[in-house]
């Protein structure tokens, strides 16, 4: 038996339909020790809650504008209620790359 100690990493997801900036995400995130776990649409973001319990949710924006301004409250009202310590981030890639 091993007498290490491994500390989980806190989980991280990512929602993002397209996956390329998710990607780009998970691969910073997890070379700072994070664990990214991408998942494709708010839909699959609210069946996952539950069982993975992550320390914060980012959101691409860009892709979920219409989305979130037509189910933004309920999707929000949800993850409170299946993960009420994880806060939520919208976030946007800059329209040039530095």
């Amino acid at each position: 038996m091993n007498s290490s100690h491994r500390t989980a990493r806190t989980r991280v997801m990512i929602v993002d339909p397209e996956w390329q900036f998710g990607l780009e995400l998970a691969d910073c995130l997890a070379t700072s020790g994070y664990q990214a776990i991408l998942v494709r649409s708010l839909e699959s973001m609210i069946d996952d809650l539950g069982e993975m319990q992550p320390g914060a949710i980012l959101l691409h924006a860009d892709s979920y504008d219409r989305q979130l301004a037509d189910h933004g409250a309920e999707t929000l009202q949800a993850v409170r209620a299946l993960c009420p310590q994880a806060p939520v981030l919208t976030l946007s890639k800059p329209a040039q790359d530095t």
